[in-house]
């Protein structure tokens, strides 16, 4: 027999090791068959956890309405924003006395270009002159124009009636050509001289 402490051998009598004094004896298990069995620890399975389903984040569904409100707020003040910075043109349509002769008419060419937003004729005039002092003024298009011009019925964008001063303000279509006609056709023997300021405003 050896000692399980130094390893030394102390034959198979000893219960005391020579060399460093330990007790030397031997265990056994004895089973009910008289023979030894190793006792396996015993094994437990453990259970299996389940997977927690995810629950729904309720964060989301309440900043998903603010972030679409502010979505259309942005984009409403960038529209905004580019209609304001949008330049005007100005243009000059008459702004010097003109006279007009007796049973006879004047008029004023001018475009509106096929861009434009929100054309805009706005003005005034005054007569002078003969009895009355009284004129006309209209607004046409080409084609009205043309008719009037032959003396054919023709509808106007704008129409002061007879009067010796009045304002102009009428909104055009876009991409057309207009006439503003001075009409002293309803005075036989007297001329006109108008005094007359008129413009003509749009966006692109």
């Amino acid at each position: 027999m050896f000692c399980s402490q130094c390893g030394n051998d102390t034959g198979k009598d000893s219960q005391f090791c020579k060399k460093c004094g330990r007790r030397i004896g031997t265990v056994s298990i004895s089973t009910t068959s008289g023979t030894a069995a190793a006792v396996a620890p015993a094994r437990y399975r453990v259970p299996e956890s389940k997977p927690k389903e995810p629950k729904p984040d309720l964060a989301v569904w309440v900043l998903l309405p603010i972030l679409l409100v502010g979505v259309c707020f942005t984009v409403t003040t960038i529209r905004q924003l580019q209609r304001l910075s949008t330049p005007s043109r100005v243009e000059q349509i008459a702004n010097t006395p003109v006279t007009v002769k007796a049973n006879r008419y004047y008029y004023y060419a001018f475009k509106v270009p096929p861009d434009a937003k929100g054309a805009i004729v706005r003005g005034y005039f005054s007569t002078a002159g003969g009895t009355g002092d009284e004129i006309e003024a209209y607004i046409l298009n080409k084609d009205d124009f043309e008719d009037w011009w032959n003396g054919k019925q023709s509808q106007t964008l704008y129409h002061s009636g007879t009067v010796t001063r009045s304002t102009i303000n009428a909104q055009l279509p876009a991409g057309d050509v207009y006439y503003l006609v001075l009409n002293n056709q309803v005075s036989q023997a007297s001329s006109k001289v108008v005094q007359i300021d008129v413009t003509l405003t749009y966006n692109l």
